[in-house]
C-alpha cells in the first residue's frame, strides 16, 4: 500500500529513529544527562518564547501590535528554517539515499519522507509558530480557520528550505564549483556586517519595506492568519506553495539522480524508483 503509512516508509522511519536513538551517550551516564540538560534548556527557552507569542496572539486588544509583528516573525521563521542548517553544515534527520536506492521504492515515497525527517531542521521554529497557532486561535476577533493559513507557511518553508539544501548539497559536491559557492556564501554572510561598520544601515530601510510586499508568502500568510479573506493573499500563498512544492521536488529528483549516479545504481533501480 503506497501513501503515509506503506511499509517501507514505515519500516524507513523505525530505522531513522533508532539511528538517532544510538547516537545518544548511553554508555556515559554523566554525558546523556548533559545532553538531555541541554537540549531540555535549549527547547524550554523556545517553548517559553512560543508561549509568550502566544499569549500576545491571544490579546484581542493587541490587533494592531499582531499586524505589525506577525509578517517579520514569519520572515524570521523561514530564515531561520532556511539559513541555520547551512550555518550549522545541518541536515537534521535526511535520508541516506545511497543505501536506500537499492529497494524498488518510488521517489514519491522517498520525497514524502524526507519532508517528514526535515521537521527536525527547524524544530525551534516551529515551536514558535505552534505558540503563534493556538494564541490566534484563541483569539475571539480571528476566525477559526484562519490560523491554519501557518500550516500552508510550513509546508512552503518545508519545501523551498529542502530544495535549496539539495541545491547547494550538490553544487558542494563537485570540485570548483564548492569552492565558488563557499566564498559567494561567506560574502554574503560578511556583508551585512560591512556595511554596518562603514555606517549605512540607512540603505536597508528601503529593503525592509519590500521585504514586507504583499507579494511576499510571509506576509500573505500573516494576513490570511488574522482573517483576511482578500483573494490577493490566498492567491499569493497558494503560488508561492506551489512553487516552492515545484522546486523542492525538482531538486530532490535531481539529487536522487545524482546520489544513484555517484553510487553506481543500475538503471533498473533508477527506473524503479521513478
Amino acid at each position: 500500500m503506497a501513501g503515509f503509512a506503506s511499509p517501507h516508509m514505515r519500516a524507513i522511519l523505525w530505522a531513522q529513529f533508532r539511528s538517532i536513538r544510538n547516537r545518544l551517550p548511553r554508555a556515559n551516564k554523566a554525558g546523556l544527562a548533559f545532553t538531555v540538560l541541554v537540549g531540555i534548556v535549549w527547547y524550554g527557552m523556545f517553548a517559553l518564547g512560543a508561549a509568550a507569542i502566544g499569549l500576545l496572539m491571544s490579546e484581542a486588544s493587541q490587533m494592531e501590535t499582531i499586524g505589525r509583528v506577525l509578517p517579520g516573525g514569519l520572515l524570521l521563521v523561514f530564515l531561520y528554517w532556511v539559513v541555520i542548517p547551512i550555518l550549522m553544515a545541518s541536515k537534521g534527520s535526511s535520508l541516506e539515499l545511497r543505501k536506500l536506492l537499492v529497494y524498488p521504492i518510488r521517489s514519491a515515497e522517498f520525497f514524502r519522507l524526507e519532508i517528514l525527517l526535515r521537521l527536525s531542521v527547524g524544530i525551534e521554529a516551529l515551536i514558535v509558530t505552534s505558540g503563534a497557532f493556538i494564541g490566534l486561535f484563541f483569539n475571539r476577533l480571528i476566525p477559526w480557520w484562519a490560523p491554519f493559513a501557518l500550516l500552508l507557511f510550513v509546508v512552503f518553508t518545508m519545501c523551498f528550505a529542502l530544495g535549496v539544501h539539495d541545491l547547494l548539497g550538490r553544487l558542494l559536491a563537485r570540485k570548483g564549483v564548492r569552492e565558488i559557492v563557499a566564498l559567494l556564501f561567506i560574502l554574503a554572510v560578511a556583508l551585512p556586517q560591512f556595511v554596518a561598520l562603514r555606517g549605512s544601515m540607512s540603505r536597508f530601510q528601503g529593503l525592509g519595506s519590500a521585504a514586507m510586499s504583499p507579494y511576499w508568502p510571509w506576509t500573505a500568510a500573516a494576513q490570511l492568519a488574522q482573517g483576511d479573506v482578500s483573494g490577493l493573499a490566498l492567491t499569493v500563498l497558494v503560488g508561492w506553495t506551489g512553487a516552492a512544492y515545484v522546486f523542492g521536488r525538482w531538486q530532490f529528483e535531481r539529487t536522487l539522480r545524482f546520489d544513484a549516479a555517484s553510487s553506481g545504481a543500475p538503471r533498473a533501480t533508477l527506473r524503479a524508483s521513478r
